[in-house]
């Protein structure tokens, strides 16, 4: 069920985003869509139409809200912050991919030790120097002296 519901959550955004990029006609969503946008923890019709806000839905009928339902991927703005000499080619995709992964190790499965970039990979995490330093200089993750990667929470 998690599953589903990451996925349709997934597509609303995804639809959402390009909806903005490509300038096309957002309709509001029928009083069914709402209903079930609410459900499943998705933004509302209210918050689409305002996309600079990331609030999500208050009041969830779910019960049970897990951890992984707090992660807020990055966006292109987020990231067109952070120097472009940081920045080089990483793509925004791979580093929420990079990022989902360390939110889930550290705040869902509530591990605490930092992490090395060997244990990151051997965990399939695709952890690079770039992607480490793109979350590092937005404040996301800190590096100790021996340069292993824990979340700032």
């Amino acid at each position: 069920m998690k599953g589903i519901r990451a996925a349709l959550e997934n597509t609303m955004k995804m639809v959402q985003a390009l909806q903005q990029h490509t300038d096309l006609e957002r309709f509001p969503l029928s009083e069914e869509e709402q209903a079930a946008a609410q459900q499943l923890t998705c933004q509302t019709a209210k918050e689409m139409e305002s996309p600079a806000e990331e609030a999500f839905c208050s009041g969830s009928t779910i019960p049970g809200l897990s951890e992984e339902s707090l992660f807020k991927p990055l966006t292109e703005e987020i990231l067109l912050t952070v120097p472009r000499s940081v920045r080089s080619t990483v793509k925004l995709a791979d580093l929420n991919n990079f990022y989902r992964e360390l939110f889930n190790h550290f705040v869902v499965n509530k591990n605490r030790a930092p992490l090395s970039i060997l244990q990151m990979n051997k965990m399939n995490m695709k952890a690079t120097d770039s992607r480490i330093q793109i979350l590092k200089e937005l404040a996301i993750v800190e590096l100790d002296k021996q340069g292993n990667v824990k979340l700032i929470v």
